[in-house]
């Protein structure tokens, strides 16, 4: 059986980037970091959150980091509702009242929810200075 193995060097760290065993193509997660290499060096964005009953709270938010992520290191005192965090279900819905994300990893969304401004914050990056209404999973059911 040949088996051959592609890397890319990273800083210090080898990443797999495609693994063919047998005939079967396995490719590796890549970093966002990495797959943005032209784009601006630690870019980051305000991204303010509307939770219902609470004040607005506005974090920074790197664009390679999920904006849930960044509100939970932002050590907030709030816990947003999260389940699968892959972008497969609908517990961290927020709507989009302002900014651009990039959030194709979802799933779950079709394009008319997309297109009226709904985000899983699970997976979604920034790509501008945000504003996201969340607790939204009812608004689908």
């Amino acid at each position: 059986m040949a088996s051959t193995v592609q890397t890319a060097i990273v800083g210090s760290q080898a990443a797999v980037r495609h693994a063919r065993f047998s005939g079967v193509s396995v490719r590796a997660p890549r970093s966002r970091a990495n797959s943005r290499a032209n784009s601006r060096l630690n870019a980051s964005y305000k991204v303010t959150f509307k939770i219902p009953g609470e004040d607005d709270i506005t974090i920074d938010c790197p664009e390679d980091t999920y904006m849930l992520d960044a509100f939970e290191e932002a050590e907030t005192g709030f816990e947003l509702p999260s389940s699968c965090r892959a972008g497969s279900c609908s517990s961290c819905l927020g709507l989009l009242e302002g900014g651009t994300v990039d959030q194709d990893e979802q799933s779950f969304l079709d394009e008319e929810q997309m297109g009226q401004g709904y985000i899983l914050t699970c997976v979604a990056y920034p790509q501008s200075d945000c504003v996201v209404a969340t607790d939204k999973e009812s608004d689908l059911y």
